[in-house]
Order: C-alpha cells, then sequence, then structure tokens
C-alpha cells in the first residue's frame, strides 16, 4: 500500500486539477481557430514540451522500478547486481528532474505538471534508496505510468504510441509480482521494511494476480492490466513483434506460474529463481523499448515531414486539441485517483493507529473507538467484560529476556482471539474485541443479542493460563490473573472494565494465597486438562 507525500500531496492534487483546467481551456482554444490556420510555433514548442514531460515521467518509473527490485531483492536476501542498478537509477532520476526543472521554470501550458512530476521526484525515497519507503517508491512508479488505465481515451497514432510504451515496464511488474508470489509459498524471510508492499503484493497474487494474458502466444492480449486494441488499429505490425517478443520471453511462463496462485492451481513452488527473473525481464525491457523506440522515430520523422505543408500543419492543429483534451481527461483522472488514494491512506493508517504494533491486537485508541459504542449499541443484550494482568511478567523480561517477553505477549494475544472467535462465532453478528491496554495487561469483551456461558468463558481463560510457551527448549507458563464480569442491556464499559480489574486483583491475592498453602505449587484446579479446548 501506498503512504502519503505529508504537506505535498493536496499540492500536487491542486496541481493537476490546475493542469486540466488549463489544458480544457486549450483544447477549446485550439479546436475554435483551427480553421483556416497553421500550426504556430508556439503549439509547436508545446507538442515538443508534452513529449519532453512524457519521456521524463517514463524516465521516473524505470529509476523507481529499479530501486523497488533492489529493495525487494535485499528485502529477501536474494543476491543480484545491486551498484549497476542503483548507478542506472540515480542517472534516470538525476534526468527526468533536469527535464521536470526546466519546464517548471517555462511558461509552457504543462509547467504546472512538471511541478507536480517534481514533487514526486523530491520525494526523500528517490535520493534516500536505502533508507526510504519501498511502498512510496513503488505507488511513485504505479503513478508516473501516464497511460496506466487511460483506456477508451486513445484516439491519435501519438495517443497509441503512448499506450505502447507502458507494455516495456511489464517484465519488471511481472517480476516484481513473481517475488511476491515466491515469498507467498515459500519460508522465505521478509525484511519489516518491505512487510507492508510485500503484504499488499501477496494479496494482489491470491486474487488477480498476472499481468499478461493467458494465451502463451499473444500474451499482451487480454490482460486486466493493460488494453493495446486501439493501438493494434493503428500499428497491427508492431504490436505483433511485441507479442512475439514477449511471448518468447521465460517471464511469460513466471508471470503464469503467479497468476495461477490465484485460481488455486499453483503447485506451490517457484519455478524460476529470482535473478534468472530479473535477467530475463530487464533483456525483454529493453528489447520492447527499442521496437516501441523505432516506432516513435518513425512517426517522428513521418510528422516532422509533414510539417512543410500547410494542409498537413493544419490537421496537427486539430490533433493538437485532440492530445490536449486527452491529457486534461488524464490529469483529471490521476486527480481523482491521488484524492482516491489518500482518502484511503487516512483510513488505513487510522487503522494502523488502533492496532497494537506487537501484537496484531487493539490498543486503548480501538478501545476508545468502539468500545463504549459496542456496549451501548441495543443490538446487544448482553455482554462480558474479562481483564487479563500476566503474573511476574518483569521477571520474565530479566531472566529470559525482552524477546521472551515479546513472544509472551504475541502467545497471550493470539490465545485471546481465538477464544474471543470461538465464542462470538456461536452467535449471529456478535461482537468482539481483544485489547492490550499496557505492557502486560490485557481485556476481551463479548457483545450479543444471546446470554454468554460465563463459567464457560472463565473456564477456558483458566486452561490458557495453564498453558506454556516454548522458547530457547525451555516451557515459560502463560499465568496470569483474571476478572470475569458480565452485564445484560445497555452498559457502561468503563464499570465493567473497574469491576473486572476488582476481580484481578481478588484472583491474584486468592492465587498467591493458595500457593502458599501449597507451598509454591500451583494448586490443584478443576480446569487441569491436558490442552486448550477449541470447541
Amino acid at each position: 500500500m501506498e503512504f502519503g507525500r505529508g504537506s505535498t500531496r493536496p499540492i500536487v492534487v491542486l496541481g493537476s486539477l490546475a493542469s486540466a483546467i488549463a489544458l480544457i481551456i486549450l483544447t477549446v482554444v485550439l479546436f475554435q481557430t483551427a480553421q483556416g490556420k497553421l500550426e504556430t510555433e508556439a503549439e509547436q514548442s508545446l507538442r515538443r514540451d508534452q513529449d519532453r514531460l512524457a519521456l521524463a515521467r517514463e524516465t521516473l518509473e524505470a529509476a523507481t522500478l529499479d530501486l523497488v527490485v533492489v529493495r525487494l531483492l535485499d528485502g529477501i536476501g536474494v543476491d543480484g547486481d545491486r551498484s549497476s542498478r542503483l548507478a542506472a537509477s540515480a542517472e534516470r532520476a538525476q534526468g527526468a528532474r533536469d527535464t521536470a526543472e526546466l519546464l517548471a521554470m517555462s511558461d509552457s501550458p504543462i509547467a504546472d505538471e512538471a511541478i507536480t512530476l517534481l514533487d514526486e521526484l523530491d520525494d526523500a525515497a528517490i535520493d534516500d534508496p536505502a533508507n526510504g519507503s519501498v511502498d512510496e517508491l513503488f505507488y511513485i512508479a504505479e503513478d508516473a505510468s501516464r497511460w496506466a488505465g487511460a483506456d477508451g481515451l486513445v484516439t491519435t497514432r501519438r495517443d497509441a504510441i503512448h499506450e505502447l510504451s507502458f507494455v516495456s515496464t511489464l517484465p519488471l511488474h511481472a517480476m516484481i509480482e513473481g517475488l511476491a508470489a515466491d515469498v507467498a509459498v515459500s519460508d522465505r524471510a521478509v525484511d519489516p521494511s518491505i512487510s507492508l508492499l510485500m503484504d499488499d503484493l501477496i494479496e494482489i497474487v491470491r486474487t488477480e494476480g498476472g499481468w499478461y494474458g493467458i494465451d502463451a502466444d499473444a500474451p499482451l492480449d487480454n490482460s486486466i492490466w493493460i488494453e493495446i486494441d486501439n493501438a493494434r488499429e493503428m500499428f497491427p505490425d508492431t504490436v505483433t513483434r511485441l507479442n512475439e517478443l514477449t511471448a518468447a520471453s521465460p517471464i511469460v511462463d513466471y508471470d503464469a506460474w503467479a497468476r495461477s496462485l490465484g485460481d488455486g492451481n499453483g503447485d506451490g513452488s517457484s519455478p524460476s529463481a529470482p535473478t534468472d527473473v530479473l535477467a530475463w525481464a530487464d533483456a525483454l525491457t529493453v528489447d520492447l523499448a527499442a521496437i516501441i523506440d523505432e516506432l516513435i522515430a518513425d512517426e517522428e520523422t513521418a510528422l516532422n515531414d509533414g510539417l512543410a505543408d500547410a494542409q498537413s500543419e493544419r490537421r496537427l492543429l486539430f490533433a493538437a486539441s485532440a492530445a490536449t483534451a486527452l491529457l486534461a481527461a488524464f490529469a483529471l483522472l490521476m486527480t481523482w485517483r491521488r484524492f482516491s488514494r489518500t482518502i484511503r491512506i487516512a483510513s488505513e493508517r487510522a487503522q494502523l493507529a488502533r492496532r497494537d504494533a506487537l501484537t496484531g491486537v487493539g490498543n486503548r485508541h480501538e478501545l476508545n473507538a468502539r468500545g463504549q459504542s459496542d456496549s451501548q449499541d441495543a443490538r446487544f443484550g448482553h455482554h462480558v467484560v474479562a481483564m487479563i494482568d500476566l503474573d511476574d511478567f518483569k521477571m520474565v523480561n530479566d531472566v529470559y529476556g525482552h524477546a521472551a517477553g515479546d513472544a509472551m505477549l504475541v502467545e497471550v494475544a493470539t490465545k485471546l482471539r481465538e477464544l474471543a472467535a470461538q465464542f462470538t462465532g456461536e452467535q449471529a453478528d456478535a461482537e468482539c474485541s481483544v485489547i492490550r491496554l499496557g505492557g502486560d495487561e490485557f481485556l476481551l469483551t463479548l457483545h450479543g443479542e444471546h446470554n454468554f456461558d460465563v463459567a464457560e468463558v472463565r473456564r477456558q481463560l483458566e486452561l490458557l493460563r495453564l498453558q506454556s510457551v516454548e522458547i530457547e527448549d525451555r516451557q515459560i507458563g502463560l499465568e496470569f490473573s483474571m476478572g470475569v464480569v458480565a452485564r445484560s442491556g445497555p452498559s457502561e464499559l468503563s464499570e465493567m472494565m473497574r469491576a473486572a480489574d476488582a476481580g484481578v486483583y481478588d484472583d491474584k491475592a486468592q492465587r498467591l494465597l493458595d500457593r502458599s498453602v501449597f507451598g509454591g505449587r500451583r494448586p490443584p484446579s478443576q480446569a487441569d486438562q491436558p490442552a486448550l479446548t477449541s470447541g
């Protein structure tokens, strides 16, 4: 998932909107003056500026994709050529920055778009590839793909070339998604710096993975990610060459394997080493780009020849109005995408802020956000609150180390979530939550339409505290004190928590007394059974 760019994102959205409005106005003016007027020098300059900015965006995408590949290889411990790829990425990013700066300082109508591009280039993730956010890098590359998602907007040969230009980025995208598939089916360790992006990519692999179509002889056809039907009508020979070249690359088979994981037909093992896949992707990218560059050169030659003829210049003026309309629509599309992504990011950040980073259960923010509302909800006539306080947790940290303490907290949180799911699963529309209140304190809440079996809740919690967690060949008991409170009808959560907390102190005192009676040994309990039940 993408992470926001702080205070620059509203500026980016406003800049894109301003660019779209400016391009709409330009389209109207060009169309009205097209009759009987040759393309002016200023209009020719605009076309060149648009092409320069388009090339800068393609360069930015290539630079960021290279950085993402390096970070992913580092994050899963796979060898690869880092130095040359990092050097090439830095050179590309600098070239894109130089072009964008010149356009941003010019009087060109696309100066605002150039400023937007500079905002992306100035992100710390590009200048500091080792420490910057890999999530940010990946989504900068996604945004830089000018024609991704522009289906139905292609009307001219220039537009069709832009559509085809995205084909040359597919090999690295397929390679990146394949790495995620490899991680999903293997025991590869993943560095925390790439874990969020890897989770996003694995989710895609599990649902709609694969960048190419299912026809191995024409992999660019019928893909859910690309659309080249319009370009095929204008450049059938070029599309055929691109298809044949792609079909001959082993990257297509690797992409098909990644896609098979999503439809449930995968065999669970990667067919190729990541370093081999990267070599295939690089080679195919170069070959595809060469074909597209050849097409661009041919079209540019034809265009320049046509400018010598007045009638051709007049037709180009109409084409310019269509191109600016396309760019305006694309700018609006990108503005909407950025706005939608901003909203989604805000929601995801809010969710992350309500989760405990270590255990994954809710924290006090989650408790404040939903706890009281659930206990007051008219749908729920019955509520159970259980407070859990680990015994001698500080001693576990002191004797076995903080890693052992963390493992114990994670184990308790996991077991509590299983218990909560067990009890709420017996009632339709019931709600539950597990909250880590502090260092070694947890809260379990159950809300349902019908009575919960409180005695069974207590028994299951007693069973849980008879369990142990194995750390460095040692069994450390999951002992804790608890207080369980049940209420009917709308209830104050804070009152229930106070009552449960009092139960914790009573339970702790009783257990200390029992241990003194039994000489420091755990007293016998009716809950003594070999394992925690799940039914």
